[in-house]
């Protein structure tokens, strides 16, 4: 049987994870249907992780091939976000106006204007939670505890770093993944929902995000590998 371990990235790894994060851009599935520039796109969720903090990147490996991946900045305050890159491809490629994804971008301002009022993404206080995360998986690493081992490894990293916490988020309606961040990480909901700009559902819906928070204070990095070590059946020797 087939087994997904965790490891630390690698530099060849960067063509896969950037396939990884375009194939399942949309609530697990390609994103291409609304934005078919992968380059861009991989570039505004992976490049900074990839490029700047490889030492918070792990990947699952399943028989050499890497079929998810989590990724980290320790302090959110000094990363380059998801709009530096856009507006580096904008300008030098002029994706804004390209088909495939000039409706994307358009549709981004657009929603930006209409929801002027209403529900907006809740400050982080950053002293407390200054480390944020990002996660995508294949099919293939779905379910069977893939996720995690590679958020705890994850965390186990930004602890020893001397993170004092997290945040993230997610769509408000995966429940999910909203049940996995608080009952098996341990975070917390922070504010209500509010609407993703540009962003449509299968069925052309808008779409909110929920945050979320973890407090690392308490976080001892390993002690998950003991308890997991601890709750494996021990296999008599057959020659006694």
């Amino acid at each position: 049987m087939s087994r997904i371990t965790v490891r630390a990235y690698r530099p060849e790894d960067r063509p896969a994870v950037r396939s990884i994060c375009f194939g399942t851009g949309l609530m697990g599935d390609s994103i291409a249907s609304q934005y078919a520039d992968e380059e861009s796109f991989a570039d505004m969720f992976t490049a900074y992780y990839t490029d700047h903090e490889p030492q918070n990147f792990w990947v699952a490996d399943l028989e050499g091939r890497v079929v998810g991946y989590v990724c980290a900045t320790l302090d959110t305050a000094k990363a380059y976000g998801p709009m530096r890159y856009a507006l580096k491809h904008s300008l030098t490629r002029g994706v804004c106006f390209r088909p495939g994804t000039a409706r994307f971008y358009w549709r981004s301002l657009f929603d930006t204007l209409s929801d002027l009022g209403k529900a907006k993404k809740p400050a982080i206080d950053l002293a407390r939670f200054p480390s944020h995360n990002h996660i995508n998986l294949l099919p293939e690493a779905r379910g069977g505890g893939a996720a995690v081992e590679l958020f705890f490894t994850l965390i186990d990293g930004l602890k020893e770093q001397g993170s004092p916490g997290m945040h993230a988020e997610t769509l408000a309606s995966n429940q999910v993944v909203s049940e996995f961040i608080t009952r098996k990480l341990g975070g917390q909901k922070h504010g209500t929902p509010y609407p993703l700009p540009g962003l449509r559902g299968k069925q052309g819906e808008r779409l909110d995000a929920q945050a979320f928070t973890l407090d690392l204070t308490d976080w001892k990095p390993g002690a998950w590998k003991k308890a997991k070590r601890a709750a494996q059946p021990t296999v008599e020797d057959p020659s006694r």
